[in-house]
C-alpha cells in the first residue's frame, strides 16, 4: 500500500506546482521600471512626511528643516512624468487594483485628478505616522546624504534595495508583487 501513495503524492504535488505556475502567470506583477516610477512619484511625499514628523525633534539647521522644502519641490517636478507608470504599478499592489475582481475597483476607477492627491496624502500620512522622534536624526542624515542624487537615481536605488530584501521565503510572502528578476546574462570568455 505504501507504494501506491508515492505516485499519488507525486501527482498531487505536480498538480499543485502546475496550478501555482498558472496562477502566477495570471496575477499581475510589478516590473522594476514600474516600481521606479511609483517611487519617483512618491519621493516628494516621503520627504515631506518625514520632515513633518521630524520638524519638532530636529534643530533649525537640520537638513529636513532647512533644505527639505527645496528637495520636496525638486522631487515634485518629477511627479507628472512618473504618474502614468506609477498608476499602473499602484494598481498591481495588493488591495488596490481592480484586476480580476481583486482589490478595490473603486480606486482603480478614480480619475487621475482625484487619485493623485489621494495617493500623495496617503504616502505622506504613512510616513508621518511611521517615523518616530527617536529616529529623526538618522532619517535626517539619510536624506542629507542621498539628496544630491537625481530623483531618478534615488528611485532606482530604492527599487534595487526593495528587490534585494522583499522576496518571498517559505514563511513569508513578499510585500510587493515584484516580477521575477531576469537571469543575468552569462559571462562571455
Amino acid at each position: 500500500m505504501r507504494h501506491l501513495h508515492k505516485p499519488a503524492a507525486a501527482l498531487a504535488l505536480g498538480a499543485l506546482l502546475i496550478a501555482g505556475t498558472a496562477q502566477a502567470a495570471v496575477e499581475p506583477c510589478m516590473t522594476n521600471a514600474e516600481l521606479d516610477q511609483l517611487l519617483l512619484f512618491s519621493l516628494a511625499d516621503v520627504v515631506d512626511g518625514a520632515a513633518g514628523a521630524c520638524r519638532p525633534s530636529l534643530a533649525a539647521d537640520a537638513y529636513l528643516v532647512s533644505d527639505g522644502p527645496a528637495l520636496v519641490q525638486r522631487y515634485r517636478a518629477a511627479q507628472p512624468g512618473a504618474w502614468p507608470m506609477a498608476r499602473k504599478a499602484m494598481m498591481k499592489m495588493p488591495g488596490v487594483g481592480g484586476d480580476e475582481g481583486k482589490g478595490n475597483a473603486m480606486m482603480a476607477a478614480l480619475p487621475d485628478d482625484a487619485l493623485k492627491p489621494f495617493v500623495s496624502g496617503m504616502v505622506r500620512q504613512m510616513v508621518t505616522t511611521s517615523v518616530k522622534p527617536k529616529d529623526c536624526a538618522r532619517v535626517d542624515q539619510v536624506v542629507r546624504l542621498l539628496a544630491p542624487l537625481p530623483a531618478e537615481n534615488m528611485a532606482g536605488l530604492f527599487t534595487l534595495i526593495i528587490g534585494m530584501v522583499d522576496h518571498p521565503t517559505p514563511d513569508r510572502k513578499a510585500r510587493l508583487p515584484l516580477c521575477p528578476a531576469a537571469p543575468a546574462p552569462a559571462a562571455s570568455h
